[in-house]
């Protein structure tokens, strides 16, 4: 059982938050080892939630500008607005071997500190236009990776035809979706999982040919139902049979399904959490996922605290939000990958301090890295050793 070592006020808001054995085992596992010897890391001094807020400072999701790109001169999308101080590449140049971010490297100067130093790299170095990776077709999104014919879709991967959606993973032809996965021809779903042609639904999974469920399971060909598990032919909560239910569906008016559902969803209970094939876990919206501790929506997941929006293989990690595929990862954001700590849209191993570096690896206070770059300082070149 985790016990409590230390309560410490929060330097920001003054709140109490404890400290654990496990926390201080985690801080110990991650802190790195240069020429076999360890730099621990030290308990954080802001509570969960001022450090959440710390991070997301560093994400721009939804707000995106037209602009002029600072390489070609012609108009691109962008996260920047075009009043920002920071250099800005539309896609195709930012990942061109134009340029190289290496040319941008930077001596530590010992009299300065380092996040001033840090600061100036994030300036010169050119960002890229929109947070995305191997996208087709989809210049209005950002926060994506291999998607395809998507517009105005935001924190979504590899999917294809996704309109006015968010937080959408392998899914295909769906509209005005949040926080879905593995759905194909879907409309105005929330929390839903593996389903097919389901509209205007919550928190339901392996449903197909459905509307307005809340809380359903494996169900096919059910209207306006809530709570249903293995059901086919049901409207508000009543089964019918195969004719009957079309019959039926044809005579339903706007104001009739309206209050149909008012009177149901008022009249049955919900759950109090969502919780699948978990052990031990605390908070909502986990999947195939255990040993996690303070979490929120979070997909096969484990032994990690504060995760928010994981999609998936998230192992031995704190404070962490948006990504998948990682382990011992701490105090990030939008990041995939092995032994990351404090990164901003990180994907590698072996990365402290860095921000926006792809495909990369062994780096420290690097912005910029996206051409298979390793054991680099500020952006400079060294040798392994």
């Amino acid at each position: 059982m985790e016990k409590n070592i230390e309560n410490k006020t929060c330097r920001h808001c003054q709140n109490i938050f404890d400290i654990t054995d496990l926390d201080l085992e985690f801080y110990d596992k991650i802190s790195p080892v240069f020429n076999s010897i360890k730099y621990p890391i030290p308990s954080p001094t802001l509570c969960p939630e001022c450090r959440q807020i710390r991070r997301m400072s560093f994400r721009n999701e939804r707000s995106i500008y037209k602009r002029k790109c600072d390489k070609t001169w012609k108009d691109t999308i962008s996260i920047y607005n075009p009043d920002s101080e920071y250099s800005v590449y539309e896609i195709g140049e930012w990942y061109s071997d134009k340029w190289s971010p290496l040319g941008y490297w930077m001596d530590f100067d010992f009299s300065k500190s380092f996040f001033e130093q840090f600061n100036s790299l994030m300036k010169i170095v050119p960002r890229m236009s929109l947070s995305v990776l191997e996208n087709e077709n989809s210049p209005f999104v950002n926060q994506t990776w291999h998607v395809k014919n998507s517009y105005l879709a935001f924190n979504c991967w590899f999917w294809e035809n996704i309109f006015y959606s968010g937080i959408s993973y392998n899914s295909n032809n769906i509209i005005d979706c949040y926080s879905v996965n593995w759905l194909e021809n879907c409309f105005f779903c929330v929390d839903c999982q593996k389903s097919f042609l389901l509209f205007n639904s919550q928190n339901c999974s392996n449903c197909s040919d459905s509307k307005f469920l809340l809380n359903c399971v494996n169900c096919k060909n059910c209207f306006g139902c809530i709570n249903l598990y293995n059901k086919e032919f049901y409207i508000f909560n009543k089964q019918y049979s195969k004719e009957q239910y079309f019959e039926k569906i044809k005579t339903l008016n706007k104001d009739t399904i309206e209050k149909s559902l008012q009177e149901l969803f008022l009249k049955n209970p919900y759950k109090n959490l969502y919780l699948t094939n978990c052990e031990n876990v605390i908070w909502d919206y986990i999947v195939d996922s255990k040993n996690c501790n303070h979490c929120f929506d979070v997909f096969s997941s484990s032994d990690s605290k504060y995760l928010f929006n994981i999609d998936s293989s998230v192992n031995n990690s704190m404070d962490i939000n948006y990504g998948a595929d990682w382990e011992l990862m701490y105090d990030a954001t939008s990041i995939a990958g092995y032994n990351l700590l404090f990164c901003h849209l990180v994907l590698g191993s072996n990365i402290f301090y860095s921000n926006l570096c792809i495909n990369t690896s062994n780096l420290f206070w690097c912005v910029g890295l996206h051409n298979n770059e390793s054991y680099c300082i500020l952006n400079k070149q060294y040798t392994k050793e």
